[in-house]
């Protein structure tokens, strides 16, 4: 079971950071070489309606 609260989406126009949602489907993947919690569907930005990177960063 993955912890989404050691999870950020930082957005990619606005560039502030939110949480991701407790019920949205993620997976654990190798991306890069890094393992990255990869959403299942792109997060829309609370704060500027921007959809992101399915690829959320460590807090």
């Amino acid at each position: 079971m993955v912890n989404k609260g050691e999870w950020i989406i930082k957005c990619d126009n606005c560039q502030k950071e939110y949480d991701i949602a407790k019920d949205a489907p993620a997976r654990l993947e190798e991306v890069y070489g890094e393992k990255r919690l990869v959403l299942e569907f792109r997060p829309e930005c609370p704060y500027c309606n921007t959809y992101n990177s399915r690829i959320a960063v460590k807090r």
